[in-house]
């Protein structure tokens, strides 16, 4: 007969021994790692006091200093024998906790499933049907009261052909009295009524004009509210007539900060999308062109030049932005080792999510693989390091999922604990990102994006100086 951790124990009895057995086992293994804990003070202690001893005798006594050091390596072997110890048997109570988990969940959904059996069991279609059939004639049974009650209240039918001549007689009862009281009208009274001419300059075809642009304008900003994230208001440029502007110089809110919309002097279908309120703007410091308001991926023609500015200020700027700064804390700390199985850190291993409404495709994606970040499991990245994304912000992903690959501009590099390599990260490019997708165009972190438009100003500043711009 099978005893202790053997298949009769664990799999036979009651409800009540197998708590027991699971539980008493989390204890037993919770009292050996509290040993085991003691162990390693116990031999920390120890290697302290022989790295003393050596400390004192090194200059003295040269081979007690060395008997003290080897004595303290085997403490080291033994601490970190201990330490190996104590990281399998957390190991195993999590495991065993987790699979309790599972039972007490398994038991839950079978206990649901008999209480639906059992309430379903007294109910059939036939019933349903039959109950219903019944509202509908009593639901008939009742109409039929309500109209024999009806019809026995007896009314004098009006006619209301009566009623409108009747109204058309007061009305012209009253319009004759106003006459009455007006009277007459002397001749010279009607000569002095004759209106003077307008000091202003009377409004021609331009002020027509003006008015049909400001309608215009009116109703294309009631069409881009029906966008998300979008707003638009009257940029003008200085100098530019109004009868020119004709959609020019709109300003347009993208997902994470404001963006303008210019007029483009190569092509008056398009529009130049920048950061920078600067008009004329410079092409080379601007988004792109786009042939459409809203921008979307098929009419923005991205910047290879503005993508280069992002990438550079994100290898300067982004391990210092507060969100990344906390994305590297989440993954040095404990919590950061529940995510080393399709989480923030292993985007090779996470499930395929579903596009919202409006996305290209309604099939989910693979994610992204490749030099991205590989997680350790454990402590976190466990003692060997790894990488974070700096993704864009238009479409967060739910938590310990990973960015799509067109959201997502590179990745920083951590070491074991979890700090930026370097100091900085080693910002790498992803090679994947898209200014604009259907969610929207270029969500930076307000930190990055003060960091982008600040950049921005400085290079428009310097080619004002050198005459580019």
């Amino acid at each position: 007969m099978a005893s202790g951790w053997g298949i009769g124990s664990l799999w036979g009895g009651n409800a009540a021994k197998k708590k027991d057995t699971t539980k008493n086992a989390i204890l037993g293994l919770r009292s050996t790692l509290d040993m085991l804990s003691k162990r390693e003070k116990h031999l920390q202690n120890q290697m302290d006091e022989q790295d003393a001893i050596a400390r004192k005798n090194v200059s003295t006594n040269k081979g007690l200093a060395k008997a003290a050091l080897r004595r303290k390596k085997a403490h080291e072997q033994a601490l970190e024998q201990t330490s190996a110890q104590m990281m399998t048997l957390e190991k195993e109570i999590s495991s065993i906790e987790s699979a309790n988990i599972n039972k007490e969940t398994l038991d839950a959904m079978t206990n649901a499933s008999k209480a639906m059996k059992t309430i379903h069991g007294g109910l059939t279609v036939d019933k349903v049907d039959q109950v219903m059939e019944d509202l509908r004639e009593q639901h008939a049974v009742g109409e039929e009261i309500a109209d024999a009650l009806a019809q026995g209240a007896t009314s004098t039918a009006i006619d209301e052909d009566e009623l409108d001549e009747e109204l058309a007689e007061l009305q012209q009862e009253q319009l004759d009295e106003k006459m009455l009281k007006t009277g007459s009208v002397p001749i010279s009274d009607q000569i002095q009524r004759v209106p003077n001419v307008p000091n202003a300059p009377i409004r021609g075809r331009a002020a027509a004009e003006e008015e049909d642009e400001e309608e215009e304008l009116r109703k294309l900003q009631a069409e881009m509210a029906m966008y998300t994230g979008i707003s638009l208001e009257v940029l003008r440029q200085p100098g530019l007539p109004r009868s020119a502007l004709d959609r020019s110089g709109l300003s347009y809110q993208a997902a994470d900060g404001r963006a303008y919309m210019h007029p483009d002097p190569t092509s008056p279908s398009t529009h130049i999308l920048s950061l920078l309120p600067t008009c004329p703007p410079s092409p080379h410091l601007a988004i792109g062109t786009t042939s459409t308001i809203p921008p979307t991926p098929e009419s923005l023609t991205e910047s290879p030049a503005f993508l280069n500015i992002v990438h550079e200020t994100l290898r300067k700027h982004a391990h210092s932005d507060p969100e990344v700064i906390a994305q590297a804390a989440m993954y040095s700390s404990q919590a950061g080792s529940a995510l080393g199985s399709g989480g923030v850190f292993s985007p090779s291993k996470a499930p395929p999510r579903r596009r919202g409404k409006g996305s290209q495709a309604s099939m989910s994606k693979p994610s992204l693989s490749g030099h991205v970040s590989e997680a350790q499991g454990g402590m976190g990245g466990a003692g060997k390091g790894g990488y974070i994304h700096v993704s864009d912000q238009r479409q967060p992903p739910d938590f310990g999922r990973v960015a799509w690959p067109e959201d997502i501009f590179g990745s920083l590099e951590l070491d074991a604990k979890g700090e930026f390599v370097d100091g900085h990260g080693r910002y790498q490019e992803a090679g994947t990102y898209r200014i604009c997708t259907r969610e929207g165009v270029l969500g930076l972190s307000a930190y990055l994006w003060g960091k982008v438009v600040e950049r921005l100003r400085e290079m428009e500043k310097e080619g004002k100086e050198t005459g580019k711009s």
